[in-house]
């Protein structure tokens, strides 16, 4: 079971961990390393496959197709990979098809590990999947899937075992609301 506790943190991507308003399209590969986190995308189709791209804030307050559709949980922003041709502040075709990785790490920037960790799919698409790993860069054993089958669906997992990264894969790799143990 995943239970939010008074020790959870939560990242919803629209304001640093100094309470700075991020823009969209803002590169935040980095930007929450001093509250345990370290972001990263590949791109897994297309002639860019394999190509590793930053990730970003991306406003979502307005829905893509125009309707008045929130997408975002806590609005404006999501999380999302940069498009490798359109650039920040676009979602374009990278959407569904980039793999986010979320390693977790200490105050000195080793890896790290927490026991929980969940997030919530956008409001528009479903179909992701947060795999958890026992290692960095979505490597060593994997600890646990479980799958968002539709918009706006939190989906997380508890582990005895450390926790050391996540990746989000699927039809939507776009997700808000990112909430985790305290990193040991």
């Amino acid at each position: 079971p995943f239970v939010l506790g008074k020790d959870s943190l939560i990242i919803g991507f629209d304001v640093t961990p100094e309470g700075t308003p991020i823009p969209t399209g803002t590169i935040i590969d980095a930007t929450f390393e001093s509250v345990g986190v370290m972001f990263s995308a590949v791109v897994l189709n297309g002639p860019y496959a394999g190509q590793a791209t930053n990730t970003q804030t991306l406003d979502f307050s307005v829905s893509p197709n125009g309707d008045a559709t929130q997408p975002a949980i806590s609005s404006p922003n999501i999380l999302s990979a940069v498009d490798p041709v359109l650039g920040p502040a676009y979602s374009g075709h990278v959407a569904g098809t980039a793999t986010l990785y979320v390693n977790f790490v200490t105050p000195d920037g080793q890896p790290g590990f927490v026991h929980s960790v969940g997030a919530f799919n956008d409001l528009i698409f479903g179909h992701n999947t947060l795999s958890a790993w026992s290692l960095p860069d979505g490597t060593g054993t994997l600890l646990g899937q479980v799958d968002a089958t539709g918009p706006g669906d939190f989906f997380g997992l508890y582990s005895t075992v450390g926790i050391s990264s996540i990746t989000f894969s699927g039809l939507s790799t776009e997700v808000d609301d990112l909430v985790f143990s305290p990193v040991v």
